[in-house]
């Protein structure tokens, strides 16, 4: 990686294959900050909640930063969409393994584990 001189001290890789970025968060992160602007930032999202999931990577914490309250209606969507009981497609405490907020206090506190 190249120093990233606005943040002394960090280093980055910039990459543009979506499944080498993936290996590398999952390999680096000891938690995530998900801001839902885009495809690619959704799908970041989900398949890391189905990694999780099925064991594939060590539990970690997840906030989706929504500063306009708009992911939180997608949230419920999600909820009455897998857990209709009909289809039951998730267990419910599946959806305690992301946090949805507008604080980046509570967001740091979450990613801190406080």
């Amino acid at each position: 990686g190249k120093a990233n001189p606005g943040a002394p001290g960090a280093d980055y890789i910039k990459v543009s294959d979506v499944l080498v970025l993936r290996e590398l968060m999952i390999s680096n992160s000891k938690g995530m900050v998900i801001v839902p602007d885009g495809a690619l930032s959704l799908s970041t999202l989900f398949t890391t909640l189905c990694d999780l999931q099925t064991g594939k990577i060590a539990k970690m914490p997840i906030v989706v930063f929504d500063p306009k309250g708009e992911f939180t209606k997608a949230k419920i969507a999600i909820e009455k969409t897998m857990l209709d009981p009909a289809r039951m497609y998730i267990d419910p405490k599946d959806l305690n393994l992301f946090h949805v907020t507008s604080d980046p206090k509570e967001a740091a506190r979450i990613l801190l584990g406080k």
